[in-house]
């Protein structure tokens, strides 16, 4: 991925704004732990698997309280607040608590991703963990890491080798994701994986533990974050058809290489 600083967006103010990113994220993520375990009530929101507890407002209040103080300028989006606008290049997305699902029921799987954007490119991410306490993070142009460790996809090339983690929005058509996840089972994929927790998602391919997503519209909460450290450990992108993306694009396939990522499209048309 090229780097983009120059005299308007420098490097170090990206790596300023990152180490508050990682502040804020600790400090939802500091929330939620405390919660987890707990009997929450729940509010429903576009669906009922679509929700809201005090967990994912207590992580967000959190989080608002360190990015509004130390960026003043910044537009801030967030899933449960919505849109602070400042009329600026820069905004920052935050998903308090993604995997709420997971998190109600008692699964281990949920992350506190925040994404950092100018204009519409992805300048800078950090997905916290809160019960595993593991920072992943990433800078454009600068490479994906997990504390200080370097992060890189593996080199597996084969379908019939590799796990797909599938996503998708509320809103989107349940018999078309049904009829995707179908057409990668039969053309061997070793196995689909549906954890209900993107942003981890992305750390594990980062990570080397799974080859591929197929993303079918998530909300820019859910990905935002973990796409720029998927793709600064190595990971391409194209869309169904195999065509070019670009970092605001909500439906694309994304995998360890480009001869993996063309037999995902290959498989799902």
């Amino acid at each position: 991925m090229s780097t983009i600083f120059s005299a308007e967006i420098s490097l170090q103010t990206v790596r300023r704004s990152l180490r508050v990113m990682v502040s804020a994220a600790e400090a939802g993520g500091r929330v939620v732990r405390g919660y987890f375990g707990e009997e929450l009530r729940q509010k429903k929101k576009t669906h009922e698997s679509d929700f809201v507890t005090r967990a994912d407002l207590g992580s967000e209040s959190a989080i608002l309280s360190v990015l509004t103080r130390k960026f003043p300028k910044y537009n801030i989006i967030s899933e449960e607040a919505g849109m602070l606008s400042r009329h600026s290049d820069f905004t920052v997305v935050v998903d308090p608590l993604d995997g709420t699902y997971n998190f109600v029921i008692g699964i281990p799987n949920f992350t506190v991703p925040i994404a950092l954007l100018y204009r519409k490119m992805l300048l800078a991410s950090v997905i916290y963990h809160p019960l595993l306490h593991t920072t992943y993070s990433a800078i454009r142009g600068q490479g994906a890491y997990v504390g200080n460790r370097r992060l890189h996809v593996n080199k597996v090339r084969e379908l019939s080798h590799s796990t797909i983690a599938f996503m998708a929005s509320y809103r989107s058509s349940g018999p078309r994701n049904h009829d995707i996840i179908s057409r990668l089972t039969r053309h061997g994929s070793k196995r689909i994986l549906t954890s209900w927790s993107p942003a981890y998602d992305y750390c594990m391919l980062a990570s080397g533990k799974i080859e591929a997503i197929v993303n079918v519209g998530a909300e820019i909460h859910d990905y935002y974050a973990g796409r720029l450290l998927a793709a600064e450990a190595g990971a391409r992108f194209c869309d169904f058809d195999g065509r070019r993306v670009v970092d605001t694009d909500h439906r694309f396939l994304c995998a360890n290489g480009s001869k993996l990522l063309n037999k995902l499209v290959t498989s799902i048309q």
